[in-house]
């Protein structure tokens, strides 16, 4: 379901996200694909690994995955979905567009820059066939259907057979047939971090990694939260069977471990690098801030007091942040996210949050209010809020299959959150009808938006912990 304040949430993640719409970067025509997409099928021989890849055309179809979307299994409209409304499906052509080609030129001093041709650009932008090399006939697709299910030439077949569904997990994705495990939390975070986090070698494929260098050039800063991130997606897939409803608790829950997980691997592959420093791994409002003294950078320093000197670079703490909150509350060892008994730690946590009924989700959102009333940085207190908003999703989805009305305290949570999230939100750079500018959380017209301001310049910490005091007061009677 998309959700109001998910929805409204991605404003906070607009740095962060890989796959901009055309709408918010515009794009010029695309360049045309060497063959049409709907017949990439038929160039799969082409590709020298036995585990190939089909494009689009192979799930299109009406009888498969291409049926209008007022079928009643989503399955059978997942292609029309994507098509018509992910913007996954115009991630190869964000990349014809202005900005994608000043950031090439600003990283190689091009004259005339294709960043539809440049490897690091289509790690991510578009498929790619197992060994670095993109496969040309389906470029257009963007990051399609195989993109995160896998090269379907050895399970398409199969796939359609009334055998399929009796399989077990370990029998569906197997190496030999190449399909990746999206039913699972963790494989299904694992995918979506790849990217919107980073990759430094994906089965030695062109690195995926928005590093400083990209982001000084004009890319998007990587801000990824999963459940928020899938509640503004257009839902193209059901609900899995057994999931119970508390399903974007757990998103949160195992997003956090994932984007740690793929955070530590990339600040581990930088620190081996010969200076051993990649800005990108550091808090960017450290140094991008206004020269004015603003309260919260110098609490943010007081808190440090004595673990840190002048001068000294604060590790960004949004992957990071709420993974030891994590471990107090599941009672789980999550950190370091990289011996081999992380796999089952992460099913330890998620069987907490499946034995989280409505009290148990309002009880773990006061403790997590609790804690948050610590936070002095944007980028901590903005994580807290993430927290607390896909938790308070997770309690009314446990009403909703109950057939409970939210009560009245439900609604004065709800209002809370929005009053947190209004603290959090970057402003806009707006104009008026004769062209003069303000500033405006909304730009609601008259006034058009401009530009964003690419830093949280109007948060203030003290604001934020007041509310987070409400906002416990109301969950304590909640759980009475």
């Amino acid at each position: 379901m998309v959700r109001n304040f998910a929805q409204a949430t991605i404003g906070l993640l607009v740095l962060g996200v890989v796959l901009a719409t055309a709408k918010s970067w515009g794009t010029d025509p695309l360049p045309p694909p060497p063959v049409v997409s709907a017949k990439s099928a038929a160039k799969s021989a082409a590709l020298p690994t036995q585990l190939a890849y089909l494009g689009v055309g192979s799930c299109a179809s009406t009888a498969c995955h291409g049926g209008p979307a007022s079928l009643p299994l989503k399955w059978q409209s997942s292609y029309t979905v994507w098509a018509t409304l992910d913007p996954h499906a115009k991630a190869y052509a964000v990349l014809t567009n202005p900005r994608s080609k000043e950031i090439v030129q600003r990283l190689d001093g091009n004259d005339h820059p294709e960043p539809w041709k440049v490897e690091r650009c289509l790690a991510c932008h578009a498929v790619q066939d197992g060994k670095g090399a993109q496969a040309k006939a389906w470029l257009a697709d963007g990051v399609s259907c195989e993109a995160c299910h896998g090269p379907a030439r050895n399970w398409l077949r199969e796939h359609t057979t009334a055998g399929w569904t009796k399989l077990a997990k370990n029998e569906k994705y197997q190496a030999r047939f190449g399909m990746r495990n999206t039913e699972d939390m963790l494989p299904r975070a694992r995918q979506c971090v790849s990217c919107h986090v980073g990759e430094l070698n994906p089965n030695g494929d062109v690195p995926r990694n928005v590093n400083h260098d990209l982001i000084a050039a004009g890319h998007p800063r990587l801000t990824f939260e999963l459940s928020a991130y899938l509640a503004n997606m257009p839902s193209h897939w059901d609900r899995i069977a057994g999931e119970k409803t508390n399903a974007e608790a757990r998103a949160w829950a195992v997003g956090q471990v994932a984007g740690a997980e793929a955070t530590f691997a990339l600040r581990e592959a930088h620190a081996a690098k010969s200076d051993g420093i990649e800005f990108a791994d550091y808090d960017c409002y450290a140094c991008h801030h206004d020269l004015k003294a603003e309260k919260w950078r110098k609490d943010q320093f007081e808190a440090r007091r004595g673990h840190a000197t002048p001068g000294d670079l604060r590790l960004s703490t949004w992957y990071t942040g709420m993974l030891p909150r994590l471990e107090a509350m599941a009672k789980v060892k999550l950190m370091p996210p990289t011996d081999s008994r992380f796999a089952g730690a992460v099913k330890g946590l998620e069987a907490w949050i499946q034995t989280q009924d409505a009290a148990a989700l309002r009880s773990t959102m006061a403790h997590i209010a609790r804690m948050g009333t610590d936070a002095a940085h944007w980028e901590d207190a903005t994580q807290y809020y993430l927290a607390l908003l896909a938790l308070d999703n997770a309690h009314r989805d446990y009403l909703k299959s109950r057939a409970h009305p939210p009560a009245k305290l439900d609604a004065e949570i709800r209002q809370s959150l929005a009053s947190i999230y209004r603290g959090l939100r970057f402003l806009k750079i707006c104009q008026d009808q004769d062209g003069n500018v303000t500033i405006d959380p909304d730009c609601k017209p008259p006034l058009t938006e401009v530009s964003k301001m690419d830093s949280p310049r109007d948060y203030d910490p003290d604001r934020f912990r007041a509310e987070l005091k409400k906002l416990t007061a109301l969950l304590t009677n909640d759980s009475q």
